[in-house]
């Protein structure tokens, strides 16, 4: 097994005059995928903490992808975590420019040999995994876990339908106040809602090719109906495609503990790496 505190290192990726950080885990000299962990909505690189652990959901899943021999590059969006910039700032179209950059920042490293380079998104991020695949089609697979499908549904859902409506008319830089079901407040500029995709792009009309598997939590209840919605994501892709259902909710269970995560959400990322990569 890896040393993972021995392997991760924290790396700093130009976007113009900006910043985005991020954590890479496991070998980056040894002939093994690489693994961009895309996070969610007003979340960060580690991800939302897991009950009864100091970990969070992406740097626990860093931690057991490098134990099994992958290599894992978890990133913080711009305005997000360490990285630089306003969250408020945060778009679609925003985040889709990060992972890009990302994904090219990656490719120009001389010292790393990655074989392979997957995109993982989780919810949000899940949907900007698949939005840059469009822009840099000869990625070799992207992973949605419990991905947002469309984005107008569903901040019309968290934030009600006042709020979504009068933020796209309202002036772009207008500062909108909402709150989430779950009781968490934000502050994000009416450009947000502007810019808000109505459905999922069509993979192949970009030309990728690669694998895609969609993770469903069957008791999700942000991104719903399951499984029905996640399958749209398949019917936007002509190439090898895999859908998990799993039984847990929007975050895997880690309100209550690491036990469904790490029994149901990695069996389904490790064995479609298996199979696929």
């Amino acid at each position: 097994m890896l040393d993972v505190k021995l392997k991760e290192q924290t790396v700093a990726i130009p976007i113009g005059e900006q910043k985005i950080i991020g954590t890479l885990a496991g070998a980056t000299e040894a002939k093994t995928p690489l693994l961009i962990l895309l996070h969610g909505f007003h979340g960060s690189r580690d991800e939302l903490a897991i009950k009864g652990t100091e970990e969070g959901i992406y740097s626990r899943m860093a931690r057991i992808l490098a134990e099994v021999g992958y290599a894992s590059l978890r990133i913080d969006f711009r305005g997000s975590g360490n990285s630089d910039g306003a969250w408020e700032d945060n778009t679609f179209d925003s985040q889709r420019d990060d992972a890009v950059a990302v994904i090219d920042w990656v490719r120009r490293q001389n010292h790393f040999s990655f074989s392979k380079l997957i995109l993982v998104g989780w919810s949000q991020g899940g949907y900007i995994a698949g939005c840059a695949a469009t822009k840099r089609p000869d990625l070799d697979g992207i992973a949605l876990l419990a991905p947002t499908v469309h984005p107008r549904k569903t901040f019309r859902h968290l934030v009600g339908e006042k709020v979504r409506t009068c933020s796209a008319l309202s002036d772009p830089d207008r500062l909108v106040s909402a709150e989430f079901p779950w009781g968490t407040k934000i502050q994000i500029k009416a450009r947000f809602f502007h810019d808000l995709p109505e459905v999922p792009p069509v993979l192949e009309q970009s030309g990728f090719a690669g694998a895609m598997l969609v993770v469903a939590a069957i008791n999700d209840r942000v991104i719903f109906p399951q499984p029905t919605v996640s399958e749209i994501w398949l019917r936007r892709h002509s190439g090898p495609k895999q859908l998990a259902v799993i039984n847990t909710d929007h975050v895997f269970g880690v309100m209550e503990g690491p036990e469904e995560f790490d029994h149901q959400l990695m069996p389904a990322l490790l064995n479609w790496l298996v199979t696929r990569f």
